[in-house]
């Protein structure tokens, strides 16, 4: 592997004039880790170490203003300018996902800040959550006259300062979540990929959040014109058909809408079906079981409905572990003959040969656990009830009424794609570190897309020909069109489908 800047980019040696610099060799020579030079560095300690010591030089280098670099050398600033570019250039592994761009390691947190933020949102949960309970255990006088919906509206208010202020990391924050929402409008990139993921599994917690928003303005509106109690702000909201059969499955609605769009975003920008067209049916597919399960009733629901969720769960297991992890592998009969083992009972199935973890029982186990709670992820998108036409409630998933089923569900799922995320990461951090990595066949992209009926002929004419090549390009400019027109039947197919199930019975 030869480093693109082993040849200066300037015209003269930047170290013809040896009494001009201020620095020694060594000074500059330290420049940021290459991993591909360093083979211990692969491990996932090494790669977050390289992170972190990337994001530490940057911090320690001196400023470079303009008053610095006007009054240096001719020399000095050919130094630094080289030794800027190879600093933007050594972003790699892990470092490079937190980066706020390609050429830039401006935003990296590292554990301790992700713990303090996680300890910021949790210990007011906690106070607030003792103080409700305290006080609806006490009698009124005793806690003065206070009521205790008050503290949650109290809480609500400081979160929501929080989520704006410090203005500075909020915008950025809210700037990532609009570019993964925008699907269509801009190019995907893999951390947009992974927050489409994630929101998939958070469909509760969301849902959550937008019932304690409704709480909250209803509750300020009845303070304000009397109209409605505070202590019958709750039971107001169980009958409300705005937001049971509108904002809330919205909410469950969207993450899957933005996912499904990520994906033809992604097919549209490579020109390629596979692997992209079947994520999307595997969200196609999702969508249509979780759309006819908020919509029916238990008892309504067809036997049909069962083995669709179990086929489409079937094929989700498979796109984990075979397309999303490339874990698993199928060693052909050959390579095993080759190797000794003639036996036809010998499995065929082998882990990839590139891993960053040392044990192999990690990865059979995150498979098993996938294995086994792959259905929490369409089971938590189903509501626990929602209201009929005429206002009455219709469970849809009577067992999270009365129980901790409905936080089991969640709890599960969010282990669930906390697992998947570390091996889509490390799958990832393997193709940016590996150029030699080749994959798995299964996960191959197929060719570009061709629509051979509108192919221009040969005709005698040579391939080299001016008439011949603006025949090719016009011949692509078509198939790119109707590639486009596909996708748009795949948009539509989503949408109508999706009508069609609520409203089947």
């Amino acid at each position: 592997d030869e480093s693109p800047f082993d040849e200066s980019p300037f015209d003269e040696s930047p170290f013809d004039e040896e009494s001009d610099l201020n620095v020694s060799l060594e000074e500059i020579e330290m420049l940021p880790l290459n991993i591909e030079k360093e083979p211990e560095s692969k491990t996932p300690v090494g790669l977050w170490r390289n992170c972190r010591r990337t994001r530490r030089s940057k911090s320690i280098s001196p400023p470079r203003n303009n008053e610095i670099s006007r009054n240096a050398s001719p020399v000095r600033r050919r130094v630094n300018f080289y030794q800027r570019i190879k600093e933007q250039s050594q972003i790699r592994g892990i470092a490079r996902f937190f980066s706020s761009s390609r050429e830039s390691n401006e935003y990296a947190p590292s554990g301790p800040i992700v713990a303090s933020a996680g300890l910021d949102l949790c210990m007011p949960v906690l106070l607030n959550f003792h103080m409700f309970v305290m006080m609806t255990h006490t009698d009124s006088e005793t806690s003065g006259g206070i009521p205790p919906q008050v503290l949650p509206l109290i809480f609500l208010s400081i979160l929501m300062l929080r989520s704006c202020v410090p203005f500075g990391p909020r915008k950025r924050f809210w700037k990532r979540i609009n570019r993964a929402i925008a699907a269509p409008f801009s190019t995907v990139t893999f951390r947009d990929e992974l927050i489409g993921e994630v929101a998939t599994s958070m469909v509760r917690p969301l849902q959550d959040i937008f019932f304690a928003i409704f709480y909250y303005f209803a509750s300020i509106y009845g303070i304000f014109s009397g109209k409605i109690e505070l202590e019958d702000t709750g039971s107001v909201l169980t009958h409300n058909m705005l937001l049971h059969n509108v904002v809330l499955p919205t909410c469950a609605v969207l993450p899957l809408l933005c996912r499904f769009l990520q994906t033809l975003r992604k097919a549209y920008d490579e020109q390629r079906r596979w692997p992209y067209l079947g994520n999307a049916f595997k969200y196609l597919t999702a969508t249509l079981v979780i759309f006819y399960g908020m919509t029916h009733n238990e008892e309504e629901r067809s036997s049909w409905w069962i083995y669709c969720f179990a086929v489409c769960l079937i094929y989700q297991i498979w796109w984990d572990i075979v397309i999303d992890w490339e874990l698993l592998r199928f060693v052909p009969r050959d390579e095993l003959e080759a190797a000794g083992v003639c036996l036809p009972f010998v499995p065929r199935i082998r882990l990839r040969s590139k891993r960053l973890f040392k044990s192999n029982r990690s990865y059979w186990r995150i498979i098993f656990f996938d294995v086994i709670c792959r259905f929490t992820w369409m089971i938590s998108f189903i509501p626990a009830y929602h209201l009929n036409i005429s206002g009455e409630i219709e469970n849809t998933f009577s067992m999270d009424v009365k129980s901790f089923v409905g936080f089991g569900v969640s709890f599960v799922e969010l282990l669930r794609r906390c697992s998947w995320v570390i091996i889509r990461l490390e799958l990832e951090t393997i193709k940016i570190t590996n150029g030699r990595y080749a994959g798995n066949s299964y996960a191959a992209k197929s060719s570009r897309i061709q629509y051979s009926w509108f192919a221009p002929g040969d005709n005698g004419e040579n391939h080299a020909s001016q008439r011949n090549s603006m025949k090719w390009a016009a011949y692509r400019l078509l198939a790119k069109r109707l590639f486009f027109l596909e996708l748009i039947v795949w948009l539509a197919a989503f949408v109508g489908l999706g009508f069609w199930v609520a409203a089947l019975i």
